[in-house]
């Protein structure tokens, strides 16, 4: 397998603090790139050999903990990786596609069947009231955006506002 993933001190990125970044290095095919953990240690708290936070770093109530958690999201990107391979997908994928189907792993719940779950659950509920407003307001975004769904990571701010101009 020319993929592989490790935990690691990005010692490129030091902060004011100084204090480097940890993240997951993805390797795929002689190309690398990063995965952020959202974690910050000093260069004195790593064990490079290891990969592990050292146990006498102070910035954690379990440092045994905060390894496991580490190794934990380590392992769930292999196993998205090991599923790739199985479906013999992993080859196709460039590293930045690997990246974010790892990244984004969770299934995307689309608006328009959000929407309408919460519809027959106020139905349900003999809410007839709401679940006609509900149904009303779907039906404008569904026109406005010309019958196109959207995921609800995509719903913000700006599509709101669109929608709004575009109704009145």
């Amino acid at each position: 397998m020319a993929t592989n993933i490790v935990v690691t001190l990005d010692k490129r990125r030091k902060r004011k603090d100084n204090t480097f970044p940890l993240i997951l290095r993805l390797s795929h095919n002689r190309k690398t790139t990063a995965l952020p953990l959202n974690y910050f240690i000093g260069e004195n708290d790593w064990d490079e050999k290891k990969r592990v936070i050292k146990k006498g770093y102070k910035g954690t109530q379990s440092v045994i903990r905060l390894n496991k958690f580490f190794q934990k999201k380590r392992s769930d990107a292999l196993d998205i990786i090991t599923k790739l391979e199985e479906k013999s997908e992993l080859n196709t994928l460039s590293i930045v596609q690997l990246k974010e189907s790892i990244i984004h792993t969770a299934e995307k719940i689309s608006f328009c069947s959000y929407g309408e779950k919460q519809i027959e659950q106020l139905k349900e509920a003999n809410r007839l009231g709401t679940a006609r407003s509900y149904q009303d307001t779907l039906r404008m975004i569904k026109k406005y955006n010309k019958g196109k769904d959207f995921s609800l990571e995509e719903l913000n701010y700006f599509l709101i506002l669109k929608n709004l101009f575009l109704i009145f």
